[in-house]
């Protein structure tokens, strides 16, 4: 499902099953449709905010900055952490909630060195099971 953003096109989102044929019936291609539409309103949202994108790799436990927006974004994007250093990405999994921190620079969330390269004091971690 092609995914647009402000009339230009973004990104896809696909779904692959490679052992079985699918034939998609209306209700869940309007629901990938949906989907598809909330991703670019999220991504209109975060061009207009202070965002960051990011991955969480498994395999070396640390989540890589994809993109920012904001006046923050160079900020964003240099974040860089050590294994085994709290970050809120972590912090989130293994509490296993979304968390929401007031104060960066006093919290256990978010190791200080991170907490003071952050130009700003509160954030939020969302989690997703």
């Amino acid at each position: 499902m092609p995914i647009f953003v402000e009339r230009r096109w973004w990104g896809l989102l696909g779904l692959e099953d490679h052992v079985n044929e699918r034939k998609w019936s209306k209700a869940k291609l309007d629901a990938l449709q949906a989907a598809a539409e909330i991703f670019s309103a999220s991504e209109i949202r975060a061009r207009s905010e202070n965002a960051l994108y990011s991955v969480w790799e498994e395999e070396n436990e640390k989540f890589t900055p994809l993109a920012a927006y904001g006046q923050h974004s160079k900020a964003y994007l240099s974040l860089t952490t050590t294994p085994g250093e709290p970050t809120l990405t972590t912090s989130a999994l293994a509490v296993g909630h979304t968390l929401v921190i007031d104060d960066l620079s006093s919290t256990q969330y978010l190791s200080p060195r991170s907490a003071a390269l952050l130009p700003f004091r509160s954030a939020m971690a969302p989690y997703r099971s």
